[in-house]
């Protein structure tokens, strides 16, 4: 049988939200009692993924030497796992690609149309990307939205070769009550005030939050967890003199151990001014907690009426919604509230029958 292939250049070497979810994918699918296919994970770095062949392509990643200088280091990136990956690809005779990259979707198919190779396509727009006519199939391919931002945009392809099926969330979270009470040790009575994702200041925003939390040292303990980025040391030195060297957290973590932090935040805080689905908002909500975020599209299409919105880049007005929600004593249904939301929409239990479909019918 030939396999339906999961493409993800990052996985293996960075663990941010579409490496975990491709990971999370292949497990799941395999697993499936409604799946009827055979997966493979090809990735630039090596991973191990129980019941799913795993495969590494050799290729260079986005932040070696070389290229990492390079604006264009995640495209080189794209270009490099492209070549390694064409053996594997003449050898294996993959039924379909999945991935979320654009650059690479566009040489599968220019490279599928020039050999006659037989492999549909499809293409997973939370890379914030469509296809355009020009390298797009109504024969093979297909597009998979996680949300319904960029269907206007599609009006080229058939309704039939696209779905909108949102992400799930990973339920791996582990929690420890003895790691819980060092963080609220660390805390020191302060509020937790807890931001996950990229620690960077172009994509996440992560200073803004920094400023934002300034005026309230005096009641805030700081946590931010993600994948570094070039920043991050600048922002690290930044959290330090705002907050002291024991005043914050700012690390990197598995996905597993994420859960205490969740646990024992206050508030959860995103400045990013958008996000392709917002996964850790939604974990977020898993967990009961308030969230506060940018107002963009995809996030009103995900969370809907659960989240509160700062519609400016002013650091002011951040500071007055956070302070707002420390102060504000909630009741426990509200939390509920919000874990029930994301356990009906956004568990693998909700979603399993709708990607077992979308695989199975492409």
């Amino acid at each position: 049988m030939r396999p339906i292939v999961l493409v993800c250049t990052g996985l293996g070497r960075i663990n941010r939200g579409f490496e975990q979810y491709i990971s999370s994918l292949a497990i799941h699918l395999s697993t499936a009692p409604s799946f009827r296919q055979r997966i493979e994970v090809w990735s630039g770095g090596k991973v191990e993924i129980a019941g799913v062949t795993a495969r590494k392509i050799s290729s260079l990643p986005r932040d070696s030497r070389m290229i990492k200088k390079s604006r264009d280091a995640f495209l080189w990136e794209q270009r490099s796992f492209f070549i390694g990956m064409i053996p594997a690809l003449l050898h294996t005779k993959p039924s379909v690609i999945y991935l979320g990259e654009y650059q690479l979707y566009c040489y599968l198919y220019k490279i599928r149309k020039a050999l006659g190779l037989k492999y549909s396509l499809v293409l997973y727009t939370g890379g914030q990307a469509i296809p355009g006519a020009s390298v797009f199939d109504s024969g093979k391919d297909f597009v998979h939205h996680v949300t319904y931002r960029y269907l206007h945009e599609c009006t080229h392809i058939p309704k039939s070769r696209q779905a909108v099926l949102p992400h799930f969330i990973e339920q791996d979270f582990v929690y420890s009550s003895a790691v819980q009470n060092q963080i609220k040790r660390l805390a020191n009575g302060k509020q937790v005030v807890l931001s996950v994702g990229l620690l960077d200041d172009q994509t996440k925003r992560t200073g803004l939050l920094v400023d934002a939390l300034v005026p309230l040292k005096q009641k805030v303990f700081p946590v931010f967890l993600g994948a570094e980025s070039p920043e991050t040391k600048m922002l690290r030195q930044k959290a330090a003199q705002a907050f002291g060297e024991n005043g914050f957290l700012m690390m990197q973590l598995p996905h597993p151990l994420l859960g205490d932090y969740y646990a024992v935040a206050d508030v959860f805080v995103s400045c990013s001014p958008k996000e392709s689905f917002g996964l850790a908002m939604v974990e977020a909500l898993y967990h009961g907690l308030p969230v506060i975020c940018s107002n963009f599209q995809e996030v009103k299409f995900v969370l809907k009426d659960k989240v509160w919105f700062v519609t400016t880049i002013d650091k002011a007005d951040w500071t007055a919604t956070i302070l707002e929600h420390l102060e504000t004593k909630e009741v426990e249904a509200i939390g509920n509230n919000r874990k029930n939301f994301v356990r009906e929409h956004y568990t693998w239990q909700a979603l399993q029958s709708g990607y077992s479909e979308m695989f199975n019918s492409i």
